[in-house]
């Protein structure tokens, strides 16, 4: 009978209607076919799932190991050109010393290498095996894994799990040798610092005072490493996987039980009949039985398409909250790994201070004492912040894995069902039971400030370490040298002082009294108040912070909310596709969509801007350490007889030298802050409060739209913080460094000059090679500075801004938020929100 009533009509995919005659155009055929259809697009679903669990998988392992080896490889670098270009004094030396000093050193050496040739080889391991495991062989045996499940699905079954992961492979074969690997780089550490405190008693063999203030230094560091090695690296090294977690997520029914856990194991494949008109009982219960009227067969059609949809807008709010985590993760990781990266730089730089500077017998003592202790505390913080900062790093990935692993997907989704199933106007949706944010501000936020501050105190003491330096070259008679120098790295250490203080508070993300409570800065957008609007804008609102503790019950895969009751018999006006309310819905839902792609473009853009800055600011902190570090190293091993150099290539070369250190020193920490902040910052814009401050101006203006109107333009955006607070400071960074690097080649010919200077064909010729090189830098200069610093903006065309209606003005060139309307604030103070009223259209408000 049901059959018989809807015989000239189709529901196509689309949600539309037209009439067919042809036999094999029949209802039962093309339901089947929906229904096959939905079937291929959750089996989608599933599979993009498994291929963003192996991508997320392969991404913190290789993370780990790159991080590892980069730290390992340096340590490593370190450790050996210092050992073999340590001068000493043999027979002052105690045979006892040297022999500590040259185990130390080798075993240094020894596990950094094997450390990092494992690392190496695994990464290259692990890249290979992950593409094998989500190739296009795996993809069909997937999906017809999924065809198989829907088939046979009874309530309480579980979608399949692939045949082979990444997560099994890296487990029975990586999971040994990377805890090895990590074991013997955690050894080298104190290895590391315990040679720098032998290397101090053979350096000041002669003087036990500064020997032994190198010692305690380095002994309170080793000590504070000794005591973080149980806080993270039991975390790090842990075996705990899915498996071992045991989760009670009750069975909702078809569509929602595709996101249950899958099976642990690949179901057995048989290939079905392909869909016939003849056979109904391809996907049972998909057409009806005869008892049931065509108003209950179109209302539960209708139902089931509903429950559909709830699960897609739940999807999506998942992507939202793992795009989330892992911009959260990438800001913290990129932090830790720029400042692991130059507090290694650095650290090595000092030791090689140590044992490359020629320390005369007729040098004071306290500028004696001043440089060990200077050099001891450099080291000593620089290497702390390195271990904790690659250790941190490698803790917060695999952290952020494992908040958006599956388990965390079927909990969220059974949220998400219990949500849209007693959803009341006001409800808010759910939100993850853990997010990153939470863990770092628990177990990380402390280490992280701990380590920073380390750092930039080691910048501070490295800089009158420098000082003391000057003395211990330039001994009297020639104190004007050293004063000169002294005078120089004074000023570019007022210039670091001034740039963390600028800087440090707002990389931070310092809490601050807002109301009576406290809150991080930039942790999330200020937004003004938003007004419930009912389903499906509403899954848009800032989630609950807690989790739902309903229990999730099993409705037959419908909710209670939308499954009509029993005894119903809904008129045709209340379920056919474009009419009444349901028609209403669909066009709710198309600007929801409509909203979602303009939030993804303006999402796109600001990453992409936030990564465009983050990979200069990045390429200057790594050019200016190199520079700086090069030129204090050249500086501290050059030898010339200071008696018979001439007065005024002394002092040149020491002004040059100078110059080089701060400059680069001053560029590199302010475009280190920098990156930190932006990185900092940049997360605000995508919050969930930002989204669903943008997708409730979105239904405002749909709501009230007329032919020329424009779409709406996020409040606050990446480049406009970029111009408002940071350009500036960039633009005197960047011209620090052009700066820095013409220097660094005067230096070089001066210092050619120092080296021949009884002859005047070499120096001649260098100095004739440098200044070209320094003449064609200009030129370049001139020709991209312009191009690098500030953004090319576009003009649009005024054929592009012409009105064509909805839904194409969706894509129309944004209409700019005014002025007296966007977010203000300094660097250290946010902006305040002011309230504003949400207006409604009654003709959209019926879902």
């Amino acid at each position: 009978m049901a059959l018989d009533a809807v015989i000239a009509c189709q529901i196509d995919v689309c949600g539309g209607v037209r009439c067919c005659t042809d036999m094999y155009d029949t209802p039962a055929y093309s339901v089947l076919h929906w229904r096959e259809q939905c079937v291929l697009d959750n089996a989608r679903v599933l599979w993009q799932r498994v291929v963003d669990q192996t991508r997320r998988d392969v991404d913190e392992h290789a993370e780990q190991l790159k991080n590892l080896a980069n730290l390992a490889a340096l340590t490593a670098g370190f450790a050996m050109s210092s050992f073999l270009q340590f001068s000493f004094d043999n027979n002052a030396s105690q045979p006892g010393v040297l022999i500590a000093f040259g185990v130390t050193a080798s075993l240094v050496a020894a596990l950094d290498f094997i450390a990092m040739c494992l690392c190496n080889l695994m990464l290259a391991c692990i890249l290979k095996v992950a593409e094998d495991n989500v190739n296009e062989e795996q993809e069909a045996h997937f999906v017809l894994q999924c065809r198989e499940f829907a088939l046979r699905y009874k309530p309480g079954d579980r979608p399949p799990a692939p045949r082979r992961t990444f997560r099994k492979y890296w487990d029975a074969r990586c999971r040994a040798e990377w805890q090895w690997a990590f074991f013997f780089f955690w050894l080298s550490i104190p290895l590391f610092l315990i040679n720098m405190g032998v290397s101090a008693w053979v350096k000041f063999s002669r003087r036990n005072t500064p020997a032994l203030l190198m010692t305690v230094i380095l002994g309170l560091a080793l000590a504070y490493l000794a005591a973080t090695h149980t806080r993270w690296v039991r975390h790090i090294n842990s075996e705990r996987s899915q498996k071992d977690v045991v989760i009670d997520v009750k069975p909702a029914g078809l569509p929602w039980d595709w996101h249950r856990l899958p099976h642990a194991y690949s179901l057995s494949i048989t290939y079905s009949r392909p869909i016939e008109p003849a056979h109904n009982d391809v996907l049972p219960d998909a057409i009806g039985h005869d008892d049931e009227t065509t108003e209950a067969v179109l209302a539960r059609w209708r139902a089931e398409d509903m429950q559909q949809r709830t699960l897609d807008n739940a999807r999506v709010l998942w992507k939202r909250f793992v795009d989330s985590i892992r911009n959260d993760v990438e800001e913290c990781s990129e932090q830790l790994r720029s400042l692991s990266f130059l507090a290694g730089i650095l650290d090595g730089f000092a030791m090689s201070s140590l044992l490359q500077l020629p320390v005369a017998a007729s040098t004071s003592r306290v500028v004696i004492n001043g440089y060990s202790v200077t050099l001891g505390i450099t080291v000593a913080l620089m290497t702390v912040a390195m271990a904790m900062s690659g250790m941190m790093t490698m803790s917060i990935v695999k952290s952020g894995a494992q908040l958006v692993a599956e388990k965390e997907e079927a909990l969220f989704m059974a949220q998400c069902y219990e949500f849209a199933a007693g959803f009341r106007l006001g409800d808010r949706p759910p939100a993850l039971r853990r997010n990153f944010r939470n863990h770092w501000e628990q177990r990380c936020e402390g280490e992280w400030r701990r380590a920073f501050y380390m750092f930039t105190v080691g910048l501070v003491v490295f800089q009158i370490h420098l000082c003391f330096a000057a003395w211990v070259k330039f001994p009297p008679p020639y104190q004007t040298t050293a004063v000169l120098m002294t005078i120089i790295l004074g000023l570019g250490l007022v210039g670091l002082v001034i740039a963390n203080l600028r800087w440090s508070r707002f990389s931070l993300g310092v809490s601050t009294k807002i109301g009576g409570g406290a809150r991080h800065e930039n942790s999330a957008l200020w937004v003004t108040p938003l007004r419930p609007v009912g389903l499906p804008f509403d899954w848009h609102l800032p989630p609950y912070t807690v989790l739902l503790h309903s229990p999730v019950h099993q409705h037959n895969g419908k909710a209670p909310s939308q499954a009509p009751s029993s005894g119903e018999d809904p008129g045709l006006a209340d379920v056919w596709p474009y009419s009444g309310q349901m028609r209403e819905e669909i066009v709710e839902q198309q600007h929801l969509n409509n909203a979602r792609v303009l939030w993804e473009r303006f999402a796109s853009k600001n990453l992409t801007d936030l990564e465009e800055r983050q990979e200069q600011l990045r390429i200057v902190v790594e050019l200016s350490a190199v520079i700086a570090g090069f030129e204090m190293i050249a500086f501290l091993q050059f030898g010339f007889d200071t008696h018979a150099t001439n007065y005024g290539l002394q002092l040149s070369y020491a002004v040059t030298s100078a110059l080089t250190v701060a400059l680069s020193s001053c560029s590199m920490t302010m475009c280190g802050l920098i990156m930190e902040s932006i990185l900092e910052t940049g997360s605000a814009y995508l919050s969930p409060s930002a989204e669903a401050d943008y997708m409730m101006r979105c239904r405002e203006w749909v709501a009230g739209y007329q032919l020329g109107d424009r779409p709406p333009e996020p409040k606050r955006n990446f480049r406009n913080h970029w111009d408002r607070q940071c350009e500036d400071e960039w633009r005197r960074a960047f011209y620090m460094f052009s700066l820095s690097v013409p220097l660094y080649l005067i230096n070089s010919a001066i210092s050619a000059w120092i080296k021949w200077q009884t002859l005047r064909a070499p120096p001649a010729i260098s100095s004739s090679v440098l200044g070209l090189a320094v003449l064609y830098l200009l030129l370049g200069h001139a020709r991209w500075v312009r191009h690098l610093l500030g953004f090319e903006h576009v003009q649009v065309s005024k054929e592009l801004s012409l009105p064509a209606g909805l839904p194409f003005d969706w894509h129309a060139n944004p209409k700019p938020v005014p002025s007296s309307q966007r977010r203000r604030g300094s660097l250290n103070t946010p902006a305040n929100g002011s309230s504003r009223s949400m207006a409604t259209a009654s003709s959209l408000s019926g879902v």
